[in-house]
C-alpha cells in the first residue's frame, strides 16, 4: 500500500510513477485505484477488496459445484480412469461430505491470509480473483471469456499468469466439446479413458489452443497499448511493471529518485 501511496503522490504532481523505481502498478490499474482514492482514501480500496474477496470465494463454490456434478455424471467410469488412492470408501465418502462447494468458497472467505491482505490493503486479492475467474470461466465451457480473463491476469500480474494459458485452454475445449456431444448423444454411463488411452495429437485442440492463444496476447497488446496511451506514450511503466519482474532491481541499490 505505501507503493501505492507513493506512485499516486507522484502522479498527483505530474511526475512519471515509474521514476523511482517504486510504483510497479501498470498504469491502467494505477488510474482505477486513483479514482478509488478520489472517493475516500482507503475506505474505497477496502470496500473494493472485500468485494473481490467475495466474488471468489463465490466462484470458488462454483468451481467445487461443477466438480461435483462431473463426479456424479461420470459414476464408475471416474474411478476407473483415475489412480487408486490407499483410503476406505467410508473415509473418501465422509472427507467429499465435508468438503462441500459452500466449504471451499468459506474455506477461502475466512482464510488468516485473506483477511490480512484486505486489512494490509493489498492488491494480490485481485490477482486471486483474476485466476479464479480465468479458471472458473474454462470449466464453463466460455473459452472467449477466459481468454479475457488470462489476459487481464497477464496484465495484473505479469508473468505467473501465463501458466494458466494452455490448462485454460484445454479445459475449456474439453467442456465446450463435453456439451456438444451431450446434444448429440446422451449416454447414461459416459466412457472416461485414461490419458494414455486417448489420441496423441488432435488437430481440434490445436486449433482451439491456437486461436485461444491469440485472443490472450491480442487483449494484452490492447492493453499495452491502452497503458501507453495514457501515459502520454511513454514506455517507462513496461519496464517498471514487467521488467523489473525478472531483473528484481529492489533489491539493489540504484541511482534513482528515492536513493
Amino acid at each position: 500500500h505505501l507503493r501505492l501511496k507513493e506512485g499516486l503522490f507522484l502522479l498527483h504532481q505530474n511526475i512519471s510513477p515509474y521514476a523511482g523505481d517504486t510504483c510497479h502498478y501498470p498504469p491502467l490499474l494505477l488510474l482505477f485505484l486513483d479514482r478509488l482514492d478520489q472517493v475516500s482514501p482507503q475506505l474505497a480500496l477496502f470496500s473494493f477488496l472485500v468485494l473481490l474477496d467475495l466474488a471468489t470465494a463465490l466462484l470458488l463454490r462454483q468451481l467445487a459445484v461443477l466438480y461435483r456434478v462431473a463426479r456424479r455424471a461420470a459414476g464408475a467410469g471416474w474411478a476407473e480412469a483415475s489412480r487408486k488412492m490407499e483410503a476406505t470408501p467410508a473415509v473418501a465418502e465422509d472427507i467429499e461430505e465435508v468438503l462441500s462447494p459452500a466449504f471451499v468458497g468459506l474455506f477461502y472467505l475466512l482464510n488468516p491470509l485473506t483477511i490480512a491482505s484486505c486489512v494490509a490493503l493489498s492488491i494480490q486479492n485481485l490477482q486471486h480473483f483474476m485466476f479464479t475467474l480465468a479458471i472458473s470461466a474454462a470449466a464453463a465451457g466460455r473459452g472467449g471469456f477466459s481468454a479475457i480473463a488470462v489476459a487481464l491476469s497477464l496484465y495484473v500480474c505479469p508473468f505467473t499468469s501465463i501458466l494458466l494459458l494452455l490448462p485454460c485452454a484445454a479445459l475449456a475445449w474439453q467442456q465446450s466439446q463435453k456439451k456438444a456431444g451431450d446434444k448429440c448423444d446422451k449416454r447414461e454411463d459416459p466412457e472416461y479413458l485414461p490419458s494414455w488411452q486417448q489420441t496423441f495429437v488432435n488437430c481440434g485442440f490445436i486449433a482451439y489452443c491456437v486461436v485461444f492463444s491469440a485472443l490472450t496476447l491480442g487483449l494484452f497488446a490492447c492493453l499495452l497499448g491502452a497503458s501507453a496511451a495514457s501515459m502520454g506514450g511513454e514506455l517507462q511503466f513496461f519496464e517498471a511493471c514487467f521488467v523489473s519482474v525478472l531483473a528484481v532491481r529492489d533489491l539493489t541499490p540504484n541511482t534513482g529518485l528515492f536513493w
